[in-house]
């Protein structure tokens, strides 16, 4: 027996509405951020925080949630609420504004993706749950990266400048011990120079 969600169809069954995602989304930012005054939003289809407030991919209030459904959800709020606790926004803040204007993407992507591995790690420290409630959060990310960039062209991973940032979280998550095979399985299509460039 694990304690990680394994995969089954039991995911694709329906466990809330949208409105009570929402609701219980709102608390467990709050409760990881330890800060219950952040304001949390739902809207568009991406996850982010300035640090002081989160937006969350939306979702309409009388949708059928599925468990996996709210497992990804949850598990972006998780990693935003690290980025609140965690995240020195007032020194990384001057140093992605400065990347932007010296038009340096890559940089600003690398240190994006260091960053995210960084939190997470230090969640996985002071939360013990928390790779199993960011897993399928990380599955999703990477299935897509699996499932429909890389079949539409497979030289993707031969581009340090496109593919790294991201490979980056792929290994940052599968040295923290993240469960989901999908980790291993997008590394595994990367040059053998480009996986040791990513494992150094």
């Amino acid at each position: 027996m694990t304690k990680y969600v394994q995969e089954n169809e039991a995911l694709d069954q329906v466990v809330m509405s949208g409105h009570e995602m929402m609701a219980a989304t709102t608390t467990a930012v709050r409760a990881i951020s330890n800060d219950y005054e952040t304001g949390v939003v739902f809207q568009g289809k991406g996850a982010f925080t300035d640090g002081k407030d989160v937006s969350l991919p939306v979702i309409p209030m009388n949708a059928p949630v599925t468990k996996r459904d709210a497992l990804v959800v949850g598990g972006y709020a998780n990693h935003e609420g690290l980025h609140k606790l965690l995240t020195d926004f007032d020194r990384l803040k001057p140093k992605m504004r400065k990347w932007a204007r010296e038009n340096r993407p890559l940089t600003k992507a690398l240190a994006n993706g260091l960053e995210d591995v960084r939190i997470e790690t230090g969640g996985a420290i002071l939360y013990g749950g928390m790779p199993q409630a960011i897993d399928k959060t990380a599955r999703d990310v990477t299935r897509k990266f699996i499932d429909e960039v890389y079949p539409k062209d497979t030289s993707v991973v031969e581009d340090f400048g496109v593919v790294g940032p991201v490979a980056i979280t792929w290994e940052g998550r599968r040295r923290i011990g993240y469960p989901d095979p999908s980790n291993d399985e997008a590394l595994a299509l990367l040059p053998t120079k480009m996986r040791q460039k990513i494992e150094g």
